[in-house]
């Protein structure tokens, strides 16, 4: 639940954390039995609706489209197809063979979801949900001091011009007494020199940056 990967100059957090929080609900879901991770690779390169522009993976996309397409189309182990953009701005195209010298194709690793869905922006709800099923993706609205954030604090936006959105997993919730704040537990996808060994705390209950407006959420197919 707490692994944090690193998007690199791939702006891919869209298709990050939507393949994150899918392969921590299907964990949940079968008891310890489905520990494979579903493969955010896959989810960008071979979903041809799901990045904006289509041509441009790498540009960023919707992370509703993702969720469509592991109900639809089915995402593929990432085992098989590990994300490797880290250095790279540029995803190959849809590839049939696995990378990592498995001997099946990726056809064969493809595991489609339940179903996805839009989580009510109520506080209450969005707990309810997380306690229930596991972590959720949500979307929020990224400024030049998230990205330069760095530490253990409570984030809430304060400078820095809008740099367009970025797509995270919560994972929990909690109460700072000091500050006398609430906030979500949160996994960005920056690597773990970013935030607090790549979590973040960000205030709740107030819909900072969109944060409780925008989650989603799935089940798996059994």
């Amino acid at each position: 639940i707490g692994q944090v990967q690193d998007e690199g100059c791939c702006h891919s957090g869209y298709a990050i954390a939507p393949t994150s929080a899918m392969t921590d609900r299907s964990c949940i879901a079968s008891n310890g039995t489905r520990n494979g991770i579903f493969s955010a690779y896959h989810a960008l390169s071979c979903c041809p609706d799901c990045a904006s522009p289509a041509a441009l993976p790498c540009s960023g996309g919707d992370p509703l489209k993702i969720w469509e397409f592991w109900v639809v189309d089915g995402i593929a182990s990432g085992d098989c197809l590990p994300y490797s953009l880290e250095s790279s701005c540029n995803a190959q195209g849809c590839v049939e063979k696995c990378w990592a010298g498995m001997s099946v194709t990726v056809a064969d690793t493809v595991v489609k979801g339940g179903r996805f869905y839009k989580v009510s922006s109520n506080l209450a709800y969005i707990q309810k949900e997380i306690f229930e099923h596991g972590p959720v993706q949500t979307s929020i609205q990224m400024f030049g001091d998230f990205v330069s954030f760095v530490g253990s604090d409570v984030y809430k936006h304060s400078t820095g011009g809008l740099l367009g959105q970025q797509h995270i997993k919560l994972i929990g919730w909690g109460h700072d007494d000091g500050l006398d704040l609430d906030y979500w537990i949160a996994i960005n996808s920056f690597g773990e020199k970013w935030g607090d060994n790549g979590s973040f705390k960000i205030v709740s209950g107030s819909d900072h940056l969109g944060v409780e407006t925008n989650v989603i959420a799935g089940l798996p197919k059994f």
